[in-house]
């Protein structure tokens, strides 16, 4: 038994080095992360740099609440003093006093307690717009998810494509070295190969910008391998239209945080029409008064008030305050129902769009069948000396177009699908509000902005012996292109810039601003 151990041992660890090799000649790409689409909206909720923007400003919110509440609360404060007083009836007279005082408002006309709503509301509000940016983010991912897979399957058509030109170009050079096809066709061949190769170089530069989108959104490292591992599912959408509009009128979050701020409004004119009222405040104070000379003696002063005010006339000032309030609220009813409109019309069009992606998806199927059949009966046909060239690469255009819009139309039905879920206000899942939990806010670093005001404030930096710079450089340039096509100078009409002189001088601005730029950074960092 401990045999068969020890042969069973010897094979793993042979396995095992077989495994360590192959891993060290792998790709790189073979070490791409894989991510799928829950992955990406998860990271994005939890990491993205516009969600803490939004969580700064519900911080900033939430304090404004504590400020309210705290002027509707007990104040108190602690003063001392030394006084020193002399007439021509008394000697000179020195003392020293400390008193504590406190004051709690009792009836502020409705102002405090308006102001503590508002605040509350503005809170609401701005939590609403968090979970309004983090729906948005989440489509946003989607999107270019989506879009990221989309560019890939297009290489995959680029790239074969270009693999059946390249075997149709061989077949073509084999049938013209036998003498049975013109040299025309072999020419025509590598111009179709050509053509082919310049659209896969395209593509993969597009898969590479989309993938780059994506790492921003989910912010996470900018030269990260991915794998995508979602791919497109076809799940039907059986809300109507009708349904869809009825729904996001009432769950929207930004029509929700209208109607916040239009109560915030409301709560402001209750506020500014409390000036008409008088305001009550209850203060207490107690205090010690110590003579120092012409003799010591000690003083002790309690004192409880309830004072009323009243403002009879503030030269128009509530009044105009009134009728601002009223303004804003006026102007907030408008702004609620212009987003109103924005959103029926946001469902309408992504909903549309979406029924004519599904319309195209399902109908693009049977085309690529039938294009990849008429694309091998035009070979063959060609092979056998009975078709043309032109049809061998009519064949293959209609069916790469074939392949490209059933990627199209998949592609679209799903990004169509998320704006229509968007659109309506469809909240996250719990999974996805567990990752939006998790948004942890950063150090930011700081900016030493002193350095650039002291260069600034001292001339370092001279705009206008700048801007002349950037003028004769300019001109230098356009004075070196022209001398270096004088025949361009001859055809062109007199008092007229080439198209060539006029980017020159462009280019010429543009490299002496980043001078100037350069400049500036180099004696801000001094």
């Amino acid at each position: 038994m401990l045999g068969n151990r020890g042969i069973f041992m010897k094979q793993m660890f042979k396995w095992s080095g077989a495994m360590l090799m192959a891993m060290l000649f792998l790709s790189p790409s073979c070490f791409a992360r894989d991510l799928s689409l829950e992955d990406a909206i998860g990271l994005a909720l939890s990491g993205n740099t516009g969600l803490r923007i939004t969580q700064k400003n519900e911080i900033a919110a939430e304090e404004a609440v504590n400020v309210a509440k705290g002027e509707n609360g007990v104040s108190a404060k602690v003063s001392d003093n030394l006084s020193v007083s002399k007439n021509s009836n008394s000697d000179r007279s020195t003392s020293n006093g400390l008193n504590v005082s406190g004051s709690l408002p009792l009836y502020s006309g409705g102002r405090n307690q308006a102001e503590i709503h508002r605040t509350e509301l503005a809170l609401d509000a701005a939590g609403l717009a968090t979970e309004r940016e983090r729906e948005n983010l989440k489509l946003n991912v989607i999107n270019a998810y989506y879009t990221a897979l989309e560019a890939r399957h297009t290489i995959e058509v680029r790239q074969d494509t270009v693999n059946r030109y390249q075997d149709h170009l061989n077949l073509t050079t084999s049938l013209f070295q036998a003498g049975s096809k013109a040299r025309i066709d072999v020419i025509d061949m590598n111009v179709q190969l050509s053509n082919a190769q310049q659209d896969l170089i395209r593509a993969k530069n597009t898969y590479e910008v989309d993938l780059a989108k994506l790492r921003d959104y989910i912010n996470i490292d900018r030269s990260e391998p991915l794998r995508l591992t979602t791919d497109f599912v076809y799940q039907p959408f059986s809300s109507s239209l009708n349904q869809a509009v009825a729904y996001a009128y009432t769950n929207r979050k930004d029509l929700l945080a209208d109607i916040h701020k239009l109560c915030q409004y409301e709560e402001s004119l209750k506020s500014a029409k409390s000036a008409y009222l008088p305001s009550v405040d209850l203060s207490l104070s107690a205090g010690q008064t110590n003579a120092i000379e012409p003799h010591s003696d000690s003083t002790q002063d309690i004192r409880g008030t309830v004072g009323l005010s009243w403002s009879i006339f503030d030269s128009g000032i509530t009044r105009a305050r009134v009728k601002s309030a009223n303004n804003d609220i006026d102007v907030a009813l408008l702004k609620y129902q212009k987003d109103k409109e924005a959103a029926d019309l946001s469902v309408r069009e992504a909903y549309h769009n979406m029924r004519e992606a599904e319309q195209r998806f399902n109908s693009t199927g049977n085309a690529v069948r039938l294009a990849e059949e008429n694309y091998y009966i035009a070979r063959e046909k060609y092979r056998v000396g009975a078709g043309l060239m032109v049809d061998i690469t009519d064949a293959q255009a209609s069916l790469a177009t074939a392949r490209l819009n059933e990627i199209s139309a998949k592609y679209d039905y799903v990004r169509y699908k998320a704006a229509v879920e968007n659109a309506m206000g469809i909240s996250l899942t719990d999974s996805e509000r567990m990752a939006a939990d998790r948004l942890a806010p950063v150090l930011l670093p700081k900016i030493d902005v002193s350095k650039t005001k002291d260069a600034v404030d001292s001339g370092t930096y001279d705009r206008k012996a700048a801007n002349e710079s950037s003028r004769t450089s300019a001109a230098a340039k356009k004075n070196e292109d022209k001398a270096r096509a004088p025949e361009q100078r001859a055809i062109q009409p007199t008092g007229r810039k080439t198209s060539r002189d006029t980017k020159s001088v462009e280019e010429g601005q543009m490299d002496t601003s980043d001078n100037v730029a350069r400049e500036l950074a180099g004696e801000v960092t001094k």
